[in-house]
């Protein structure tokens, strides 16, 4: 009777160890599974970010190029110097005021990528090593993740870099176009406003504020608002000269 019981002891206790080992199976495999598409989806959340912000600093290059074209053909079209520096001035407004912290949101959005990436693979991999960390080669896997994540550090570094450069550059411009405003109009002409109130928002820009109106934090260059009124009174300045050609050219017909 003893012998029989034992037999079937055994055999109960086979079976719950197959029972075992195919549940830890099923687990593992899901978890393989999940580990690929953590790695497929981490390259791809990473190389989306990147491209984005590559694609903004492009598209900031081709601006400054347009704004170029566009005063070289203000200048042929009226052989008018006078409207060079307000329009300048105007569009390093709209680029500093509203481009540069869209380019600024991008990087910042890279940065969170990749805190979030490193957060979800540290996640997996505890998840894995609670099955059977012997199966697995976790430095290949890390050694993966950290290349992927130092590409993706890397265009957030450079971006970063070429967006101070143009920003400091832009500033660099903006002072130069104030300068020769100031030595090419009298004061009380239109353009002599608008010099007036860029010098001001310049002169805030370069000490680096970051509180009051015209001051920055985060990825905005300066307040909007502040960016707005700039904007309006420049343009007005800008289409005084150019009301003033019109109505010279309509008596000629």
């Amino acid at each position: 009777m003893l012998p029989e019981v034992v037999e079937d002891i055994k055999s109960s206790y086979q079976d719950l160890q197959v029972s075992a080992v195919e549940e830890n199976f099923e687990a593992l495999s899901d978890v393989l599974e999940d580990t690929q598409t953590l790695m497929a989806g981490l390259t791809e959340r990473l190389s989306s970010a990147a491209n984005e912000t590559s694609q903004d600093i492009q598209r900031l290059t081709f601006t400054l190029l347009g704004a170029i074209v566009a005063n070289i053909f203000l200048v042929l079209r009226w052989s008018d110097r006078d409207l060079v520096p307000p329009f300048s001035i105007f569009v390093l407004i709209v680029i500093v005021g509203f481009y540069l912290p869209l380019i600024q949101g991008r990087i910042e959005d890279l940065n969170d990528t990749i805190t979030e990436v490193k957060n979800d693979y540290e996640f997996y991999e505890k998840h894995i090593r609670r099955f059977n960390k012997d199966l697995f080669r976790f430095g290949d896997l890390e050694d993966r993740k950290s290349a992927y994540v130092g590409l993706a550090e890397t265009q957030r570094q450079r971006a970063q870099i070429q967006l101070r450069r143009v920003f400091y550059a832009l500033l660099i411009v903006w002072c130069g176009l104030a300068i020769w405003s100031g030595f090419a109009y009298s004061f009380g002409q239109p353009q002599s406003l608008a010099l007036a109130v860029s010098g001001v928002v310049l002169a805030i820009l370069s000490l680096d504020p970051t509180d009051g109106p015209f001051g920055h934090g985060g990825y905005d260059y300066f307040s909007r608002g502040a960016a707005i009124v700039t904007l309006i009174i420049i343009f007005l300045s800008f289409v005084y000269p150019l009301l003033l050609l019109y109505i010279g050219i309509i008596p000629n017909f």
